[in-house]
């Protein structure tokens, strides 16, 4: 339930998101890429992480973005900090 609340929040954002959309083959982990390279996305990941979202930036053989992750102790509340956080980039 969080998760797909993550990934529809990304989507609305029109940020793309890396990981399997499919629910049986995903975890609570999302990978998503804000506009940019490598380098925009490891600095919106420190000025998330600045605003209280507990994000990482991530990288691999070629494939990297921002890493967020839902579990049992997260809530909507979460998502929607995201979200905003975010947002506040774009200012």
């Amino acid at each position: 339930r969080l998760r797909k609340a993550l990934v529809e929040e990304l989507e609305d954002l029109r940020l793309e998101v890396l990981s399997p959309p499919e629910a049986r083959k995903a975890s609570g982990i999302v990978l998503f890429r804000v506009p940019g390279g490598l380098r925009d996305n490891y600095m919106a990941a420190v000025r998330l992480r600045s605003r209280g979202v507990m994000v990482s930036a991530r990288g691999a053989a070629g494939v990297w973005g921002i890493r967020a992750s839902v579990h049992f102790p997260n809530k909507e509340e979460d998502v929607e900090a995201l979200g905003e956080a975010l947002r506040g980039l774009r200012d």
